[in-house]
């Protein structure tokens, strides 16, 4: 997983409670969700004709800059 770096204050909302920052929360746990799905269906023993990470080239979640990994 990729870790893509912004910085928080290039855009509006970026505050802890603004839509910006929540939405990056979302993107983060959509993202850690998908990776763990796709780890989880290469280790299944019936699926293994298949990489199944390798189809979406693994995800990546946002950092800011400034504070961190919104949490």
């Amino acid at each position: 997983m990729t870790v893509v770096t912004v910085s928080a204050s290039s855009a509006a909302g970026a505050t802890d409670d603004g839509a910006i920052y929540e939405l990056t929360k979302l993107v983060n746990t959509l993202s850690e969700n998908l990776s763990a799905a796709m780890a989880k269906l290469d280790a299944d023993g019936g699926v293994t004709d298949t990489d199944y990470e390798s189809l979406y080239g693994g995800t990546d979640t946002i950092e800011f800059r400034e504070t961190g990994a919104p949490t």
